[in-house]
């Protein structure tokens, strides 16, 4: 049977007892009259909020970085490999921005996951000491190596991984107004060839709040849509921000909660973020 018809069957019954809802689409597809009108540039806009997160892909040498968090029972049902559960519970990961260098410890009931990353070139797993070369978990931990590096880095991991920058229009996000860019990531995020993101920019601080994004590296979650939110940002050297909680949601095929997680130790250059 194929792997859409499995996933999609096995929404039914959680649709149905409440757990997820109908999707639902919170960015626009096409840049809004409101937008076009402004003459507003989406790199321009980029550009402006990293400037403000300070968090520069090309000129910070080195993020150690811990996470903690927890999945909700929708996407652990759903997308096993994706959300390795047994494994990635808390983290620890070192991005080395000038080499696209992501290496990724996770840990968890079942044990220690690691992952090494060099995007555009390979993807290494190992499962308590023993390699894997299983496709689909190179292709979920790719995605998701490449994903976290966007979720912490940025505008400037977008300006330096993406094209085609479009100014959307605002939302409202939480009571901020947020300005939305478009990008398009060739190669996508993970071993996709093609992702679509959009940035939710807030007005007033320029941070990166919120970023929506398409997971077409896996066969079973083409045509899905989540979005991670960022907030309670950390301090670090030179006035950088980085982000202290992150909240995902899935979008399409369904709209629901599906990963909570926070920043448990930060160390940017050598420098520990208290």
């Amino acid at each position: 049977m194929d792997v859409k018809v499995i996933v999609h069957a096995a929404l039914v019954p959680l649709i149905l007892s409440g757990c997820a809802a109908p999707p639902v689409s919170l960015t626009p597809s096409q840049p809004e009259p409101a937008a076009i009108a402004s003459g507003r540039s989406g790199r321009d806009l980029l550009v402006a909020s990293k400037n403000a997160q300070r968090t520069d892909w090309n000129r910070i040498r080195k993020v150690e970085v811990g996470f903690d968090g927890e999945w909700s029972t929708f996407p652990t049902l759903t997308q096993k490999v994706l959300t390795d559960p047994e494994y990635r519970g808390s983290s620890e990961e070192i991005y080395w921005p000038g080499r696209d260098l992501v290496v990724q410890v996770h840990r968890g009931p079942g044990g220690t996951k690691t992952v090494r990353r060099l995007r555009g070139e390979s993807i290494e797993v190992s499962y308590n000491g023993e390699p894997s070369d299983g496709a689909e978990v190179e292709a979920a931990s790719a995605l998701v190596a490449d994903a976290y590096a966007m979720f912490l880095f940025g505008a400037s991991w977008l300006l330096d991984h993406g094209e085609d920058f479009r100014y959307l229009g605002n939302r409202d996000l939480e009571g901020s107004e947020c300005q939305l860019v478009e990008v398009d990531l060739e190669p996508g995020i993970g071993l996709s060839g093609r992702d679509r993101a959009v940035a939710w920019l807030d007005a007033e601080s320029g941070l990166m709040r919120r970023v929506t994004f398409t997971l077409n590296g896996l066969e079973s979650t083409q045509g899905a849509e989540v979005d991670v939110t960022m907030s309670e940002f950390l301090t670090g050297p030179d006035g950088s921000q980085w982000p202290g909680h992150f909240v995902e949601m899935i979008r399409k095929p369904v709209n629901t909660k599906a990963h909570d997680w926070r920043t448990t130790s930060l160390v940017v250059d050598g420098v520990k973020v208290e």
